[in-house]
């Protein structure tokens, strides 16, 4: 496929998807994909074995092509779902859905990282070189 019709392919694909990821890599629950300059959006086939016709073709985010790679839609989708399952608790009643919030919160202040300071090596290759001439001098002068 030459480069002028992928990327009008590209540009129809940005407009129909309203510059956004075709996969729900920004907010899986609302199904949002990330919002995506046209340079950044990337070219994928649906169908890995299929065609390169247009009704084959999706435009996807660089992040969501790595993960879907040679893979099907449903293999990304599963995907995202775990990741997102992963960041998101959701605890449940009989009624339904009573809250969702963070897992990484918690109520407890965190402390504070420690430095990093640079542990302290010694004088130096410069210092032992000229220790070494001076005292290999000094043995031979003897």
């Amino acid at each position: 496929m030459t480069k002028r019709r992928e990327r009008e392919m590209k540009a129809i694909l940005h407009e129909r998807q309203g510059g956004r990821c075709a996969a729900p890599c920004k907010d899986y629950a609302r199904g949002l994909g990330e919002k995506l300059p046209f340079k950044l959006m990337e070219l994928d086939h649906i169908d890995p074995n299929g065609t390169d016709e247009i009704c084959n073709r999706q435009g996807l985010c660089g992040h969501c092509n790595k993960v879907k790679y040679n893979h099907s839609n449903e293999y990304l989708m599963n995907r995202l779902r775990e990741k997102w399952e992963r960041e998101h608790f959701t605890l449940f009643s009989p009624e339904g859905v009573v809250r969702k919030r963070q897992v990484g919160q918690c109520s407890e202040p965190q402390r504070p990282q420690r430095q990093h300071r640079p542990k302290y090596r010694g004088p130096g290759l410069i210092a032992c070189m000229a220790g070494f001439l001076l005292s290999s001098y000094w043995y031979s002068r003897r």
